[in-house]
């Protein structure tokens, strides 16, 4: 069945839609039951009507004023996202102590980690000349969850950072740094990560070992390329 035909449909009539949705009304004046979930086909978003046999949909197109053309289409078919297969091994579990620091913010940023597995403790750290205190943040966990092997692992990560933790588990609504959001769901989606915040500056040995790697990544981008010069 060609997709995006006009349809004529026997004893149902397309009486008119709202924001309410779409009323339909049988020969006898009895009320029809529309579906409700809009739908993409090449571009366009349709609204469903009434399932018609073999996976074809009577619709209207969403961007239709008043009383619409009814069309008969192919609803896409649903796709499943796979989840990964967790090692939950124990003895496989890996904890981050991210940190982020920034002379100036905005000014010479560094990033940090350390990291805990079943092979002893490792660290890692980096730094950017222009940046801010959150994209150093963000830029840590990124960082964390790349030196991941392949396989999908049970994770921990550390953070002070509110605005981290917060946003990944509570939703906080993302106003900036959206590219760096992106790559940090994309890489948590392939481990099964539990978010959780530490309290800085309050003693806790691998917050404060981070936070030194941190401050010193960011002295040594303020070394190499200065201090940012104020706009």
């Amino acid at each position: 069945m060609k997709s995006d035909r006009a349809a004529c449909v026997n004893r149902r009539t397309l009486v008119g839609w709202g924001r309410k949705g779409i009323s339909l009304m049988t020969d006898d004046g009895k009320p029809g039951q529309p579906s409700n979930e809009p739908f993409d086909v090449d571009g366009q978003i349709y609204l469903p009507i009434l399932d018609l046999p073999d996976g074809a949909v009577l619709a209207v197109k969403a961007d239709a004023p008043g009383p619409a053309q009814a069309y008969v289409v192919r609803r896409p078919a649903k796709t499943t996202k796979a989840h990964p297969v967790v090692d939950r091994d124990p003895m496989n579990r890996i904890t981050f102590y991210t940190d982020g620091s920034c002379l100036g913010n905005p000014g010479p940023g560094g990033w940090a980690y350390l990291k805990q597995d079943r092979h002893g403790t490792s660290e890692d750290s980096g730094g950017e000349p222009d940046t801010t205190n959150n994209r150093m943040e963000l830029t840590a966990a990124i960082e964390a969850l790349k030196s991941l092997p392949a396989q999908p692992r049970q994770v921990v990560i550390y953070s002070d950072s509110q605005l981290l933790i917060k946003t990944m588990t509570e939703g906080w609504k993302r106003k900036a740094n959206l590219d760096l959001w992106k790559d940090l769901d994309r890489l948590a989606a392939l481990h099964q990560v539990s978010w959780r915040w530490v309290r800085g500056h309050d003693g806790h040995p691998e917050n404060e070992r981070a936070d030194q790697l941190a401050q010193a990544a960011a002295g040594s981008q303020m070394v190499r390329h200065g201090r940012r010069r104020e706009r």
